[in-house]
């Protein structure tokens, strides 16, 4: 039967093994003391806290720099789109120009035509000249220049200053043809001088338009 002295120093023997054990234990790299050994996970350290604030930091800033550069694109993007516009609405405008100024170069002095045409129809010409051959051709090339400028206030004129444009090459080429019937029974100078009274009024219904549309 052990006595009491042999029962301390087995309880004494017993404290000596358990504290190597321990210290053995402890010298185990990567081994997890405490309560966190308890329930299998690894204790959370300052460095980790540290690790994930910082990579929370990176990830914000990632966004907000994607996010800059998204915008940036989108504004370059819509000023380039008005900027085209821009320059094509001034290409636009300049042709337009251009069409109009071109278009009564020709429509005025070709007015002065007729109106010298018509003088000599009614006082000067007494038949199919050579006088009245020539003019005759000279008309006849200015409606084809008027036909000729057509085409580009088609392309770039607005609707109205088009349709005064043909109502005066209309008008223009009745009154060449007109002109050309001089000579023959069926002639009447009133209907050449009521072509050339409406080609004038649509000249300067054109000539109207024109400012309206370059200002």
């Amino acid at each position: 039967m052990p006595t009491f002295a042999g029962a301390k120093l087995e309880q004494a023997e017993l404290g000596m093994v358990n504290r190597e054990n321990a210290d053995r234990l402890s010298a185990v790299p990567g081994r997890i003391d405490g309560p966190a050994a308890l329930c299998g996970r690894r204790p959370v350290t300052n460095d980790v806290k540290s690790s994930r604030i910082a990579l929370a930091g990176i990830t914000a800033t990632a966004v907000v720099g994607l996010s800059g550069a998204v915008l940036t694109w989108l504004i370059a993007k819509e000023d380039r789109e008005t900027q085209q516009a821009l320059a094509h609405d001034t290409r636009v405008f300049d042709r337009r120009a251009k069409s109009y100024v071109d278009a009564l170069t020709v429509m005025e002095p070709f007015d002065t035509q007729l109106g010298i045409g018509g003088y000599r129809l009614r006082v000067q010409y007494k038949g199919r000249t050579k006088q009245w051959l020539r003019e005759w051709h000279a008309l006849g090339k200015a409606i084809h220049e008027l036909e000729a400028r057509r085409i580009p206030v088609i392309a770039f004129g607005s609707p109205e200053a088009r349709l005064q444009y043909a109502k005066a090459l209309d008008a223009a080429t009745t009154a060449v043809e007109e002109f050309s019937a001089f000579g023959y029974s069926g002639f009447d100078i009133r209907r050449y001088e009521e072509a050339r009274d409406e080609y004038k009024a649509t000249i300067r219904t054109f000539e109207g338009l024109a400012r309206r549309d370059l200002r």
